[in-house]
């Protein structure tokens, strides 16, 4: 992360933060003298007394490095320096003696004690050196910089961007500083100092400053921590989650006799506590639980290659079961003949994303055409295509502006020409099916292309076998009707013999027969069997329907598209494979030691179980195996991460105790206080600034009641080992959050912009064409637009001032002087300056260095003017349904006025032609005086043709492409009566001065070297009006010259030369004219022609006038309907009438606004101004309503895009309204305005209220626990099985036959359409609305406008919630325990960090464990635990769950209630068996069982459970038993070299192991029963006893086998084989059960089931040890698995039994791995044989061993096969084709993967070092289609590759050494698919790297380096070459040298670096074969940096760095030139110790 972007560190002066903790560590110090002072005087002092005074050994004053310490000096010095202070000191002490005995003999006393002068010696900070025990390092550091950016080739537009570089010059000088600083030790005896901070850390929470005083153990105070302090709460498992152990501010403990007090008062930022739970063990184990709606399908995914209406059973079909024999001949497709091809449009860039593909033009079934160059996307690497050929995945989204395209091959003929080769632009030969078009409705053909019916689970990490998954609507998993008991089973997801079970083997994508998916797509999703299963008309009632969900716009789907209705539950574990010893906590930057990790409840400890990683969040543990053993654990992690969203401050004030009463335990208590800020001035739901208060009482006592031991002594048959024990806990919580401190949350604010900007940049506009339609235009250009009526138009971004001289600035308040502008305030406004020319002026060129040419038109009287420019919004165009105007600034400027000329503007939105209507001159007389060469004569240009400076390919080079278009190159010219082609009119050319062209000058529109793409094509797509040149528009025309004009709002600032701007708004919904059938949704381009009126035979008038701030204006909130909608539910619209929402602000002054009572303009979130600044106006919702008549309304909504919001923390709704116009208030009050709350239009909360035109006030205020008790009184109705109240329903305004539920009490109503389906929820709200109902006709007017403000909550609720817990535990020494527990916890109970559950629970516990062997004879030798737990579990809804009712509410509430028992039992030998048989047969068995009970009632469900587990273990490691076999003879029948080498020597006596090391046998039966009572309502019927539960049964017999074997020392064999019969008796109701029955078998007259899925693994190693030089291997795997499917899918006929006889469907998969590999040591086998003292074996040394390796792996899928698997395919045995066939049935997927791999080197003479690797790969898969078999083969081959290098010392010469060297690489790869002649290449590729480097260190300490690298690639597809060329060079120079004496005082020594480097990148294009090659990229970069720096003192180093660098892009014509200068002081604080 770079340090701008560093959020705990800002890198600004004034950043508080900072700022607190740089004078905190200063504070450390401050009070340490007193703090020395107070413990001398509180210091017991023992002093012993000596004859004499002892000589103490202090480190000479010499040896300390001072605060500011230098380097050390050398051990020499030091030695010295010790021994003679060391002899002054003797000498001293020894004078010091005998003066003292002089004196003593003199006067009989002692002298007085030399005074120690270290003793007042000042030291850090002014400490003694006496008290201060101190080490201190870090480093400080001063940086000032300056830069300049220089843009070389600046436009007009970039000379606007303060930061494009433009304008030069160098930026302030930015001072920077840096401190790293760590210190630690003592200070006095009790004072200890550790700061370990680094103002440069990404993670501020890492930097600790702690200074910390450390009482005595007799001392009250115990210690007083200041800086980085930790709060250690007591323990309690409700209280501590969510406190953050890192805080900054005072921590103190106490002790007063038993009594232990800690406080804190601190500050805290930046920390999340998080939570984690993880099972350990083969894998790595992370539980998952989620919620997924119907909305969220995964888009832009999945696809159908055929339109899927045209396939039989539409929309029944299952793309996971197509049958190819019900199909249409059309949609019978060869899967391999299917290509998928993609365009990503350019847009307005010279970058072209698709270049190399393939010109085509892609048709849609409807008619759509896209033309362009389509990337051909590689099969299993870019997306993945079902072996039906039907559909396709792509492995990655598809992004919202591609295109998707097919082409492929049916019964019924081919589908597009099916290319892949490119066969040129002009004239484009193929075609292709398009199948997707972007921003596409449901009327348009390709929308149906895209499957809605898939759902993401979860990535690759999901465990299948662990995937729970529930599907509800309201709550409940029971339809509302049909004979299945639960959504899963009614929507086809559930197991055909349990609906209660998501059929994992059939529903869940990819399967297990599907590994080519898996391999492609990497994720899991859900497949219903049901295009279209939420609207299913056959399995869902209306009401539970969302049929709008396969209707709306994917772009749409959660601003306007239909409500969630139904919620997948999704349960699952996440699993890391392989590596146990690693966990991944999942987050980044985990604070230094605040991790906490239990192992099974026991604390881990960091480098002794641990070690991890904290910026990566990765735990490595240090001894998996004796961690876990070969069993799973749990881990439970807890650490602090760097919050993302923490940016606030949160202050945390607590106080824990805990009296100590001995060893009986102690009790503790605990109060805290956290509190929080907020980011946000206004703060959102969801971002409040919260508090919480916690407190609680605990107590832990243990007792030993040796009563109860000795009792145990009498029982058991062997004495007690451990004492007994009773512990009693005890605890009591309470909580009191406070949601909001600020008191309220906003739902709505209104003051995000909500328009669309559009682009004012010279250079996104182009001219436009003829305007087919004169309407509404006629007055000004008569009945059409006649192209001899056009003229000049110029635009332009930059004119001078008239003052200065200079390009005029404009600013916001330049235009508006309303407008509010935060931050800072040099943003500069982008205006189009247009000037409208005379018919006269036709054009003025100046191509330097001649003089101007002229070009003048004949007069033209009583003729109108007109010309037109364009822009594209967008390549696929923009909605713009939720905008309803668009606004613009025109500037009249004062002397040309568009009043005397006549201007107006015509304005046309939508989709027009992009045949530009251009102009040139026809001949060029040319004379030989200058500036009277004149053209003559007027043509118009490109007409009918695309003009654009793109090459056919689509590529755009500027340095040869920018040679303008249109008028500025005519395609022919009559030069002196001579045709001339291509003749540039106009040169213009980017240099890093922008010329400032006169307003109106012609010049200023030339495109020859303007550096820009010039093109008619707005889209990008290369083709000219690709649909067709029909248009499709609404218009509007706007008069400039007048006010009265209906689209004139106000005027702006009016400038003293007369100028004036003026505002003008187009209403969308309002045009005045419409030419064709344009789409709202779709608009693509906007049109202005500027037109002059008729210059009623006077000369014509230069227009000019400027436009600026242009924008569509709407609003956030979609329309419900375009028309008023009859009555208060629905969103039907009646046939007249308009609705306008928008937003309006305090820039509308002309429509009265102001602001609501205390509502100011500023910005929402603290910090957030832009850098230019931010539009602050405030702004509201403007509602209007045209035509609406009694009983209807206007309304407006705002669906929550993050999801459903839970307002049940607040207790008030508040809003502003006011309306304008007739109709409100007190007189007349036809019009109320109201808000809602809810799911959708007939399921909401209403709050109805006058609005007043004069005032925002009354403010509205709505209780929400009025409307939940109107909520709660529907709900009961329902519920008792009463309908609807009509009266009622129509007393409160409802409609009489809408069937809905309706509440209301005074202006408070509650409407549900169905309340079992998506009522209208608190705790859900989806979505929010305001609207206008007219309720009376007293105002004559029909129209109605509201304004809407601050929606928000108020009145946060704060309850006091409490927990409880007592447990009881009873330690029977060693023989048992018995413990007893209840929990209590209500429902407005909350932890930090975590929200109330509104249910109030209690929890029983009960749990023993006995071990019944302590009661057995012991010389049983037996080890029996036992165990019994229960549990039980009450929960008193406050809420019923999930919704918004108060559960005391609603009668006869079923409230939930759940038990469960266990039993569990463990038999196995504790003492080993004296005899073999007993060791053999006793010992390795073990049995364990375990048997569960459980029943669990909730509100709308009842589930009871049993399950039964047996297993039975042997496991026996037997040790070595064999013998040494005797081959003596065998080896002396060897050669001499044989019998000497080391398999000579292992054959004389090797030892044959005749028994495994391992046998393991393992055998378990499960049976799981289950049985499920859903309900449709949460309260008890009496109908309730007629449901039938649906059962659920598992019943299951594991059985498993291996072994591992060594035979001899060199081979190791392994196998492992494991089974799984299903024992459970299936209905003969079905073929599949039937067969299933007859599947089954018998053992020893005992029913075995049917086998269900079969495993089997081997391995065998092989490793000779042949000779020391010598090492090959050779290393085979093999794996099998077969499934069997006894619930699911339809049975398989035998091919071939003429009986027809048919089998279980089941799956088969199987692989083999072959390696044979080698490592050979030449050189030593060469010194064998040699001699090790010989010439030759000296340099075969210096050869390095050669490793070789071949590597082979097969692997094949059967599905449904018909074959019994025998060994050989067990074992995979066999060739490929035993992979590919199996007793005439083929697999639907192999592949074969061979690998090469060599590597050596050699160490040569002359210091000449080599490296050399050789790999090669080829991979083919195999995937069954109709025709046969899909082959892909990928082929990569790396050679040469390696390294040579050579360094040497050289003698005699200035060079002291030398150094050179190169690696390089070379590597080629080709991609094959099958094709209609076989495999053809698809993609090539050839990569070539050389980088030669050389170092040269002379002897007078210059070091010289310098690199060249270069990079040659190759890229070849679709028939077209890619080639990259890239070349960089480096060099550098180093040099130390001493500064001259007359510089400095003492020498010092100066380091200087001087690096340059060249750099070229280069990319082209070769097409077809070509001898050309198009450039598509030519980058540039030459950058010189040096630096100077020296020690300028022991201490202090300064630095000089500079750099200067050039970047040029020159294919896009773009220059930037660099300087950078810096300067650097550094301190370094290093070693330091004082004493």
């Amino acid at each position: 992360m770079s340090r701008a972007f560093k959020p705990d560190v800002p890198r600004f002066p004034g950043d508080p933060i900072r700022s607190v903790r740089a004078l905190a560590l200063l504070a450390l110090f401050l009070p340490l003298p007193v703090t020395l002072a107070a413990q001398e005087d509180t210091t017991i002092t023992i002093r012993l007394r000596f004859p004499a005074e002892l000589p103490g050994l202090r480190p000479p004053a010499v040896l300390h490095s001072p605060w500011a310490a230098g380097p050390r000096r050398p051990p020499a010095e030091v030695l010295w320096a010790w021994d003679s202070t060391l002899a002054v000191l003797r000498d001293s002490q020894a004078t010091a003696r005998v003066t003292a005995w002089r004196l003593r003999r003199l006067y009989g006393r002692r002298a007085e004690p030399v005074a120690d002068s270290t003793a007042t010696e000042g030291g850090v900070l002014g400490i003694s050196r006496r008290y201060a025990d101190l080490s201190m390092e870090g480093t400080s550091r001063l940086e000032i910089r300056t830069e300049r950016l220089h843009n070389l080739k600046c436009t007009p537009s970039e000379y606007l961007d303060l930061n494009s570089g433009c304008r030069g010059g160098f930026k302030a000088p930015h001072l920077d500083n840096y401190l790293a600083l760590r210190a630690s030790g003592l200070i006095g005896q009790r004072v200890h100092v550790n700061v370990d901070y680094d103002s440069d850390r990404d993670f501020n929470a890492q930097n600790d400053m702690q200074l910390y005083y450390q009482g005595l153990e007799d001392e009250m105070v115990r210690r007083v921590e200041i800086g980085t302090v930790t709060f250690q709460p007591p323990p309690s498992r409700f209280l501590t989650v969510g406190i953050p152990a890192n805080n900054f501010g005072v921590n103190a403990t106490i002790d007063v006799g038993p009594l232990t007090l800690q406080g804190v008062a601190a500050t805290q930022k930046g920390s999340v506590v998080a939570e984690r739970s993880y099972t350990v063990g083969l894998t790595t184990v992370q539980p998952q639980d989620r919620e997924s709606r119907d909305l969220d399908f995964e888009g832009t995914r999945f696809f159908w290659v055929t339109l899927p209406e045209s396939l039989p059973g539409y929309p029944a079909i299952d793309i996971l079961q197509l049958n190819q024999a019900t199909l249409p001949l059309a949609a019978l497709i060869d899967g391999g003949n299917i290509r998928v091809y993609r365009y990503r449009p350019a847009g307005q860039t010279g970058f072209n994303p698709n270049f190399g593909g393939i010109n085509a033009v892609a048709v849609s079934i409807d008619g759509d055409t896209v033309k362009g160059v389509w990337e051909l996307l590689q099969r299993d690497l870019d997306y993945y295509a079902d072996g039906s050929g039907l559909w396709f995945a792509l492995a990655a989204r598809l992004n919202e502006n591609d295109y998707l395209a097919v082409s492929y091959r049916s019964s019924a003929g081919p589908v597009g020409t099916f290319p892949s080769q490119d066969r040129g632009p002009a004239p484009i030969l193929d075609s292709l099916r398009l199948i997707v078009e972007p921003r596409v409705g449901a009327s348009r053909a390709t929308f149906g292309y895209e499957m809605r019916q898939v759902y993401r689970v979860a990535g690759s990490d999901l465990d299948p076998a662990s995937l729970l998954v529930t599907l509800s609507l309201n709550g409940s998993e029971k339809p509302q009707q049909g004979a299945q008991s639960t959504y899963l089973a009614q929507l086809g997801l559930a197991t055909p013999a349990d609906p209660n079970t998501f059929n994992l083997s059939n529903r869940l994508f990819p399967r297990i027969r599907d590994p080519g998916a898996a391999a492609t797509i990497r994720e899991s999703y859900i497949v219903f069997p049901h295009l279209k299963p939420f609207a299913d008309p056959d399995r869902l009632l209306a009401q539970e329907r969302n049929d709008s969900l396969y209707h709306t716009p994917g772009y749409l789907l959660l601003s306007e598209g239909p409500p969630a209705k139904f919620v997948f539950r999704l349960r699952y574990n996440a699993s890391a494979a392989g590596d146990r010893s690693r966990l991944d906590l999942a987050a980044l930057q985990i604070r230094e030691g605040s991790e906490a990790l239990y192992l099974n409840g026991r604390r881990l400890e960091r480098a002794v179980d641990y070690t991890i990683n904290y910026d990566l969040g990765q735990v490595t543990f240090l001894d998996p195996v004796g961690l876990f053993g070969n069993n799973s654990a749990a881990i439970q992690a807890r650490f602090e991460e760097r919050g993302i969203f923490a940016v606030a401050p949160t202050k945390i004030f607590g106080l824990g105790g805990r009296y100590r009463l001995g060893e009986a335990g102690g009790i503790n208590l605990m109060g805290l206080y956290q509190q929080e800020e907020s980011a946000f001035n206004r703060p959102q739901l969801g971002f409040e600034a919260q508090a919480h208060m916690v407190g609680g009482v605990s107590a832990d006592l243990r007792f030993k009641p040796e009563a109860i031991t000795r009792a145990l002594d009498h029982l058991t048959t062997t004495s007690t080992t451990a004492p007994s024990r009773i512990e009693l806990n005890g605890e009591l919580a309470l909580t009191r959050p406070d949601p909001n401190r600020s008191g309220q949350a906003y739902l709505e604010e209104f003051e995000g912009d909500p328009g669309l900007p559009l682009s004012l940049r010279e250079a996104k506009w182009q001219f436009g064409s003829r305007p087919q339609s004169a309407l509404g235009a006629t007055q000004i250009v008569g009945p059409a637009f006649d192209t001899a009526d056009v003229v000049q138009l110029t635009w332009q971004n930059l004119v001078p001032d008239p003052s200065t001289g200079r390009a005029l600035e404009l600013h916001a308040d330049d235009i508006d002087d309303r407008i509010e502008v935060a931050g800072k305030a040099n943003q500069l406004e982008t205006a189009l300056f247009l000037g409208l020319q005379a018919d006269t002026a036709a054009g003025q060129v100046r191509p330097p260095p001649s003089a101007s040419l002229r070009w003048v038109l004949p007069t033209r009287l009583n003729a109108p003017r007109w010309r037109s420019m364009v822009t594209g919004l967008g390549t696929t165009g923009v909605d713009l349904s939720r905008n309803e105007f668009l606004e613009f600034w025109v500037l009249r400027e004062a002397t040309q006025s568009v009043d005397s000329a006549g201007v107006s503007l015509m304005f046309d939105l939508g989709s027009v032609s992009e045949d530009a209507v251009a102009m040139a001159p026809e001949s060029l007389s040319t004379t030989t005086i200058p500036g009277d060469s004149i053209y003559t004569g007027r043509q118009f240009v490109g007409q009918q043709m695309l003009d654009t400076e793109r090459e056919p390919n689509g590529i755009f080079n500027a340095a040869l492409d920018d040679i303008g278009i249109l008028g500025d190159r005519p395609e022919q010219l009559l030069v002196d009566g001579q045709p001339v082609t291509g003749l540039g009119l106009c040169q213009s050319a980017l240099t890093g001065v922008v010329l400032v062209y006169p307003w109106g000058d012609q010049g200023a529109r030339c495109g020859n070297g303007n550096g820009l793409l010039d093109a008619e094509d707005l889209d990008g797509d290369n083709t000219l009006d690709a649909n067709g040149s029909t248009e499709n528009s609404f218009r509007w025309v706007v008069n400039l010259g007048v006010t009265g004009t209906p689209y004139y709002v106000r005027t702006g600032v009016r400038n003293v030369d007369g100028s004036e701007w003026r505002l003008y708004r187009l209403p969308l919904r309002q045009p005045e004219a419409t030419t064709g059938a344009p789409n709202i949704r779709l608009v693509k381009h906007l049109r202005v022609t500027v037109m002059a009126e008729p210059d009623q035979g006077g000369p014509d008038r230069l227009g000019l006038f400027a436009l600026a701030r242009m924008r569509f204006l709407g609003s956030p909130w979609s329309r419900r309907a375009d028309k008023p909608i009859q009555g208060i539910a629905g969103a039907t619209a009646e046939p007249v009438g308009d609705v306008v929402a928008s937003i309006i602000s305090t820039e509308n002054q002309e429509l009265g606004y102001v602001s609501p009572p205390g509502v100011n303009s500023g910005l929402s979130k603290k910090g957030s101004s832009s850098e230019f600044g931010s539009q602050i106006n405030e702004r509201s919702l403007r509602l209007i309503a045209r035509q609406i008549g009694l009983g209807q309304r206007a309304e407006a909504y705002y669906r929550f895009p993050s999801g459903a919001q839970n307002l049940l923390k607040y207790r008030e709704l508040r809003a502003w309204t006011r309306g304008r116009g007739p109709g409100w208030g007190q007189v007349g009050n036809d019009f109320i305005a109201y808000v809602r709350l809810g799911s959708d239009s007939r399921n909401f909360y209403q709050y109805a209220t006058t609005a007043d035109t004069t005032t925002w006030d009354p403010e509205l205020r709505v209780s929400l626990d009025l409307w939940r008790s109107l909520r709660a009184v529907i709900e009961t109705r329902y519920l008792e099985g009463l309908g609807p109240d009509s009266a009622a329903r129509v007393a409160c305004g409802g409609e009489p036959d809408s069937g809905a539920y309706v509440a209301c009490d005074g202006p408070y109503l509650v409407y549900v359409q169905d309340p079992a389906i998506s009522p209208p929820n608190l705790a859900q709200v989806q979505e929010l609305a305001a609207g206008i109902l007219r309720v009376g006709t007293g105002s004559p007017s029909d129209s109605a406008e509201v304004w809407v403000d601050d929606i928000r909550l108020f009145d946060p609720i704060s309850r006091v919630g409490a927990a409880m817990a007592l447990d009881v535990r009873v330690v029977g020494s060693d023989v048992g325990e018995l413990s007893v527990g209840y929990t209590r916890q209500d429902g407005d109970f909350q932890q930090i960090g975590q929200e109330a559950t509104y249910r109030t629970t209690g929890v029983f516990r009960l749990g023993s464990s006995l071990r019944l062997d302590r009661f057995l004879p012991v010389r049983w030798g037996l080890a029996m635990p036992a165990s019994v737990n229960y549990s039980h579990t009450s929960v008193d809804p406050q809420l019923l769950t999930g919704t918004d009712i108060p559960g005391e509410d609603l009668a006869n509430l079923r409230k939930p209630v759940s038990w469960t028992v266990g039993y569990g039992f463990a038999v196995r030998r504790s003492i080993r068996g004296r005899s073999l048989l007993a060791q053999a047969l006793l010992d390795p068995v073990s049995l364990t069982g375990s048997f569960t009970r459980s029943r669990s009632l909730s509100e709308l469900a009842l589930a009871t459970s049993s399950g039964n587990n047996l297993n039975a273990n042997y496991g026996i490691q037997p040790g070595r038993r064999g013998a040494k076999l005797n081959l003596d003879w065998l080896v002396g029948l060897l050669p001499g070299f044989l019998r000497r080498s080391e398999a000579g020597a292992g054959l004389q006596r090797p030892y044959l192991n005749l028994v495994p090391s391992n046998v393991r046998f393992a055998s378990g039966l499960s049976r799981n029963a289950s049985d499920l009572v859903a309900y449709k309502v949460p309260v008890f019927l009496s109908a309730d006893d007629q449901l039938q539960p649906v059962t659920s049964l598992i019943y299951l017999w594991h059985n498993s086998a291996g072994f591992t074997w060594q035979p001899l020392g060199m081979l190791t064999l392994s196998s492992d084989l494991g089974s799984t019969r299903d024992l459970r008796h299936y209905s003969d109701s079905t073929s599949l059960g039937r067969i299933a029955t007859q599947a089954r078998r018998r053992l020893l007259g005992i029913d075995i089931g049917a086998e269900r899925d079969r495993q089997l693994g081997t391995t065998l190693q092989l490793r000779p040890r042949l000779a020391s030089w010598l090492r090959p291997r050779y290393i085979t795997t093999s794996s099998f698995r077969l499934w069997r499917f006894l619930t699911s899918r339809d049975p398989v006929r035998v091919e071939g039994d003429t009986a027809g006889a048919f089998i279980l469907p089941q799956t088969l998969n199987n692989s083999r791995t072959d390696e044979y590999g080698a490592a050979v040591d030449l050189g030593r086998f060469l010194s064998r044989v040699f001699g090790d003292s010989g010439v030759v074996a000296r340099h075969t040394r210096r050869i390095r061993p050669l490793d070789l390796s071949e590597r082979l792996i097969r692997a094949s899928v059967f599905d449904l096969a018909t074959f019994d698997p025998g060994l050989g395919y067990q074992l995979a045995l066999g060739g490929l084709e035993d992979f590919l066939y199996q007793a005439g049935d083929s697999a639907v997927q192999a592949t074969e993967s061979r690998a090469t791999s060599l590597s050596s080197g050699a160490d040569l003479p002359l210091g000449v070092s080599l490296t050399m690797t050789y790999s090669r790969s080829r991979t083919t898969r195999f995937q069954r289609v109709s025709g046969g078999f899909l082959s892909s083969e990928i082929f990569q081959r790396e050679w040469p590759s390696g390294s040579v290098r050579v360094s040497r010392a050289v003698r005699g010469l200035p060079i002291a050494s030398i150094g050179i060297g190169t690696s390089f690489r070379t590597v080629q790869g080709t991609a094959l698919t099958q094709g209609s002649g076989g495999l053809s290449p698809q993609t090539e590729t050839h990569s070539s790297n050389w980088t030669p480097d050389l170092s040269i260190v002379l002897r007078n300490g210059i070091i010289l380096n310098g690199t060249y690298a270069i990079l040659d690639q190759h890229n070849a597809a679709n028939g077209n070459t890619t080639e990259l060329m890239q070349r960089d060079l480096t060099t550098g120079m180093s040099y130390d040298f001493t500064l001259p004496r007359s510089a400095k005082a003492q020498p010092r020594r100066m380091r200087s670096h001087l690096t340059a480097t060249l750099s070229r990148g280069e990319t082209c294009l070769n097409q077809g074969g070509s001898s050309s090659c198009n450039v598509v990229s030519d980058n540039r970069r030459q950058e010189l940096r040096g630096s100077l720096d020296a020690d300028l003192a022991r201490t202090l180093t300064g630095g000089l760095q500079f750099s200067y660098s050039v970047h040029e892009a020159r294919h896009l014509d773009r220059k930037f030139s660099a300087i950078l200068i810096q300067a650097t002081l550094q301190l370094s604080l290093f070693a330091g110790d004082w004493r």
